[in-house]
């Protein structure tokens, strides 16, 4: 018997309150690994294509200065530091 097959036997026999909290133990072990759920990724890459459809649909002037465009937003939203 394999490791997996002794693992999916054991959690066959546990309570639904059990296996809730062996869910929660096995998503922090993946979150400790740095693992994230399909699921996940999936969201993540596809906000990001958005994010780059709407950055294609509407680039800044070849003149945009983002230095200053980030002392005016930071000057507006916290006033002068000077």
């Amino acid at each position: 018997m394999t490791l997996q097959q002794t693992a999916y036997n054991k959690i066959d026999m546990l309570s639904d309150k059990d296996l809730k909290i062996l869910l929660v133990l096995a998503d922090e072990l993946l979150r400790q690994q740095n693992i994230q759920e399909n699921d996940d990724v999936e969201k993540k890459l596809s906000a990001f294509n958005e994010l780059l459809e709407i950055r294609k649909n509407n680039p800044l002037p070849v003149d945009f200065d983002f230095d200053k465009a980030k002392d005016e937003a930071l000057k507006e939203k916290y006033g002068s530091f000077t």
